[in-house]
């Protein structure tokens, strides 16, 4: 066992208790003071709106049912309602097709510059199309919409209303994009490109968008149909070296066209970035080969050495890491040092670990992870000399911080943690401010009545041009009316970041308890979980498909229910009660496939249970717990890991429970 690990074994169970307690209660004492001027607030705005709420659901249901007499009388009850325009809207929404232009109209001028305007002025528009009135859609145009659909319909009424040149020189902003775009798109594109707008430079111009947010069925359509001559020759090289990167050895094709060395260059680069993941040692080799014989960007060299480099790092042995780094000319990045730090690590070579932090720019230098690495080096070195601060005294500085870092040193010095803890500043007149902004009051009203979008759209335009001070009393506000995500993100907006009751709710409590009991597993590792997924967004949807607080795949949660014996459709993923449910049960299922170690389930939560794996295999066992987080090869999940660690000693402190970082038993763990 190195003697970091027995060193942490012991100091993890110094008693630390009870001075945190004490400052914890007395902190509590100060917030529960500072906080009145908000819980007033959002009595005063929840008292005055909760009896025109219920009116307000019950009108919206009456509306659905046809009721109309009924909907007309709640409508003239609620005009002082500040929901009031959403009720127009609605009835307008419900009528729309058969409403004369004027009525419309006069909705959107008389909300001009709110979300609610804008959302009426998309349905109107659509509606127009569906009725195919082209002159009403042109009169009727907003310059200021960004929609694709609707900008592709505009033009096509232009079209249609005798303007066809102006409406075809508008196309190429349109079309030059990296995505397909919507099939109403399709008609103006087929009319533009007939007309001889397009040129074999726009499209390759396409074709390298497509490629670079690897929309690759788009490249591959633009290829195809869209390139001719010696464009199609060398897109489909472009393809090749995409598909099959071998082909892109000593490739020939694609160097005989000396008058677009730009495009051949674009290849070469794709191919061997592709190659360097399957065969590092032939894209190395080549690129030996091409750099002589094309003149390569600078950027373009980066990118290839970058690749080359992470593919090295990223093989199980990367033996040959060190001679790869050296060459070429951005051997010295800050990103390829690191990449050396790590490697280091992974052999526990301290000398080359305190060496290479050595080489890294200053700023670099100075930041928590590395000043951390550097007092672990020199402690494991036995370095402590008069010139240069001692690790005791680099891990006493980053104690004070409330970081992953921080907690780390904190735990080797047997010092509390710091949890730099201290509510947002507010005044009345900054609350009588947020008072007066009716999007504001709009945004918390709707929802409350779970109008989710509509309240994220009010809020945005009530508060884009707020000060940190308005931003950080608009998120406590926020937080009282139990949107904690909208409160989370105003603080992140303001950069105030010690209000710790704000910015780590403790949301869904009921839920999170129960989950928490009938797993057998931290609660606060529960609450940081899902604050680090979703910031207790219930609607949260990730791009890869993950849903809800917890963020589960459908997949994933669809295996969890069937070995708990729970019936579920995936939309109740959406439902807090739901996902806790199946997100602490899996949890658990991963706690338990890795014996009981958090740090290598909440690993496995984000990365999946095989990579993990995979990586224990790749360090077989031989790493102190810390090392094998900072060495983890995905910089996404080694961030996630270190973020829930450090969120449940945050957590910890919020429920006056203190949690250590890390339990003595994964400290001890070698991994």
């Amino acid at each position: 066992m190195s003697k970091i690990i027995f060193l942490r074994s012991k100091l993890l169970h110094q008693p630390r208790l009870l001075s945190t307690w004490l400052f914890s209660r007395t902190l509590s004492l100060i917030v529960c003071l500072t906080l009145s001027v908000y819980s007033t607030s959002h009595a005063q705005i929840n008292n005055k709106f909760s009896e025109q709420r219920l009116a307000y659901t019950a009108a919206l249901q009456q509306l659905q049912d046809g009721k109309i007499e009924e909907f007309n009388a709640s409508l003239q009850q609620l005009k002082d309602y500040v929901l009031f325009p959403y009720l127009e809207f609605a009835q307008l929404d419900h009528q729309l097709r058969h409403l004369p232009n004027q009525e419309v109209q006069h909705f959107i001028e008389k909300y001009r510059g709110t979300p609610i305007s804008r959302k009426m002025t998309y349905r109107w528009l659509n509606q127009l199309v569906k009725n195919h009135q082209w002159q009403l859609f042109v009169d009727s145009w907003d310059p200021s919409i960004t929609n694709s659909q609707l900008n592709c319909w505009y033009l096509r009424a232009l079209y249609r209303t005798d303007h066809k040149a102006e409406a075809l020189a508008a196309v190429q902003p349109l079309w030059l994009k990296p995505s397909s775009q919507p099939k109403a798109c399709d008609p103006l594109f087929k009319e533009w490109i007939e007309a001889g707008y397009l040129t074999q430079e726009l499209a390759w111009q396409r074709l390298s968008l497509a490629m670079d947010a690897r929309r690759y069925r788009l490249a591959s359509y633009i290829v195809r149909k869209l390139l001719i001559n010696e464009y199609h020759e060398l897109g489909t090289e472009y393809m090749a070296a995409h598909r099959r990167p071998g082909s892109i050895i000593e490739n020939t094709k694609v160097l005989g066209f000396p008058e677009h060395r730009d495009k051949s260059q674009q290849i070469i680069v794709h191919g061997l970035k592709r190659l360097a993941r399957k065969d590092l040692a032939s894209s190395r080799a080549q690129w030996e080969q091409y750099r002589t014989k094309l003149p390569f960007t600078e950027q373009q060299q980066l990118a290839i050495h970058k690749a080359l480099v992470i593919a090295a790092a990223m093989k199980e042995d990367p033996s040959d890491l060190d001679s790869q780094l050296l060459e070429g000319d951005a051997d010295d990045t800050p990103e390829a040092i690191e990449l050396r730090i790590r490697k280091a690590l992974r052999k526990a070579d301290w000398e080359k670990v305190s060496f290479w932090i050595n080489l890294l720019p200053s700023e670099h230098q100075n930041q928590h992870r590395w000043r951390y690495w550097q007092a672990r080096s020199m402690q494991e070195l036995g370095i402590d000399r008069r010139d240069q601060p001692s690790p005791k005294q680099i891990y006493s500085e980053l104690s004070k911080n409330r970081s992953f870092y921080g907690f780390l040193s904190a735990d080797l010095i047997s010092s509390d943690y710091a949890m730099q803890d201290k509510p947002a500043p507010i005044t009345a007149e900054t609350m009588n401010s947020l008072k007066n902004n009716s999007a504001i009051i709009r945004a918390l009203e709707l929802f409350a009545v779970n109008q989710i979008n509509d309240a994220r759209s009010e809020w945005y335009a009530g508060s884009r041009n707020f000060d940190a001070q308005l931003l950080t009393s608009a998120g406590k506000l926020a937080e009282q009316f139990g949107w904690h995500s909208k409160a989370i993100e105003s603080y992140i907006q303001a950069k105030y970041w010690n209000d710790l009751q704000a910015r780590f709710p403790l949301a869904y409590k009921s839920n999170m308890a129960k989950a928490s009991e009938s797993n057998q597993i931290e609660m606060t590792w529960l609450y940081a979980i899902a604050r680090q997924e979703s910031a207790f967004a219930p609607d949260a949807k990730s791009s890869a498909g993950a849903l809800g607080l917890m963020q589960l795949m459908p997949s994933t949660a669809k295996q969890t229910a069937n070995q708990i014996g729970l019936k579920f459709k995936t939309s109740d993923l959406l439902k807090p009660d739901t996902n806790i449910h199946l997100g602490s049960n899996y949890l658990k299922s991963l706690l338990t496939e890795f014996n009981g170690n958090r740090i290598l389930a909440t690993t496995a939560y984000n990365a999946g249970p095989y990579r993990v794996k995979r990586w224990l295999e790749a360090t077989k066992s031989n790493l102190p717990f810390d090392a094998w987080i900072e060495t983890i090869p995905y910089k996404e999940t080694r961030a996630y890991v270190q973020n829930v660690l450090a969120f449940s000693v945050i957590y910890g402190y919020r429920m006056d429970s203190v949690k250590q970082l890390v339990t003595s038993l994964e400290a001890r763990q070698t991994l």
